[in-house]
């Protein structure tokens, strides 16, 4: 009976001390006058969330980067009998802490957006805004490395470019096409907008360009667009979602001599060259009337 408890011990694990032990709590409050009920919500949930770093020097190991996020979402509804209940859209801040054998460390970043929906995968922090009737859905998509907005794209596929060097050799282009809730924001009062498209890398933006439809197009032309975006190369004409340089070398050397192309419908597309890690709207083919237009990062 000894031999068996001794044994028995030796393959009990160890109780671990708890590194981070955090409780939230979740809020409605319903308030009623004669427009109907007034529901007001705050959902508060944590996330645990892990991905390997992007920014260092190709000559280290990039680390693994631990991390607890805060997400608090608020939403407000006004429901009266009879009638369609009346929806606002719902806001999200989400506090980012990092988590390392020392514990939960101070927040280092707050990312606040309007949407529906958050989900953190990887180095990314994504928040989706359905689309109304005819609108697309959209998303904002976040780096969790830096709390920098990236982009917001319509299309669930994402045009990327991969070199050797660990992640922070990577480039990614999307495209978010009119109508979205989120047209003011993106396009401000710029006349017939078509598409808003962005270049960046894992963890800042590096371009956004505007697409301008002509001025006797449809409104809406950009429901027919395909919205796809593909690398062109000598080595892909027909276009691929993904190109890897399979070199070490500055980002304005590896990434050049290709096409970005937003394909429009079957017989429409623009073509802009990517000339030293940076896309050159002035040598862009593009559809009669249509021009590009660089858009400032703040």
């Amino acid at each position: 009976m000894g031999a068996v408890t001794a044994f028995a011990g030796m393959i009990q694990p160890s109780l671990a001390a708890d590194l981070v032990q955090e409780q939230v709590t979740s809020e409605i409050k319903v308030a009623k006058d004669e427009s109907g009920f007034h529901i007001h919500t705050v959902t508060r949930n944590y996330l645990y969330n892990s991905f390997i770093a992007a920014t260092v020097e190709p000559t280290t190991t990039a680390p693994l980067l631990r991390q607890i996020l805060l997400v608090e979402k608020t939403s407000a509804l006004t429901e009266a009998d009879h009638e369609d209940p009346d929806y606002q859209p719902s806001e999200f801040k989400i506090t980012v802490f990092p988590l390392t054998d020392k514990g939960q460390g101070s927040a280092q970043y707050t990312i606040s957006a309007v949407g529906e929906e958050a989900k953190a995968d990887a180095s990314y922090l994504t928040i989706t805004r359905p689309g109304c009737c005819v609108e697309y859905a959209t998303k904002a998509v976040y780096s969790l490395e830096t709390g920098k907005y990236l982009f917001n794209t319509t299309n669930e596929q994402w045009a990327t470019l991969g070199a050797k060097g660990g992640f922070a050799m990577t480039r990614i282009a999307v495209a978010n096409v009119t109508p979205t809730e989120v047209d003011d924001e993106l396009f401000g009062k710029t006349q017939h907008a078509g598409a808003l498209i962005s270049y960046a890398s894992p963890t800042a933006p590096l371009q956004r360009i505007m697409v301008i439809l002509p001025p006797d197009a449809d409104n809406d032309v950009t429901l027919n667009w395909s919205g796809d975006l593909l690398w062109v190369s000598s080595d892909y004409p027909d276009g691929t979602n993904h190109i890897y340089v399979d070199r070490s070398d500055k980002p304005e050397n590896v990434f050049t001599g290709a096409a970005l192309r937003l394909k429009l419908d079957d017989a429409n597309s623009i073509d802009i060259p990517l000339q030293q890690d940076r896309l050159n709207i002035a040598a862009a083919k593009l559809p009669k009337g249509f021009t590009l237009l660089d858009v400032p990062i703040p």
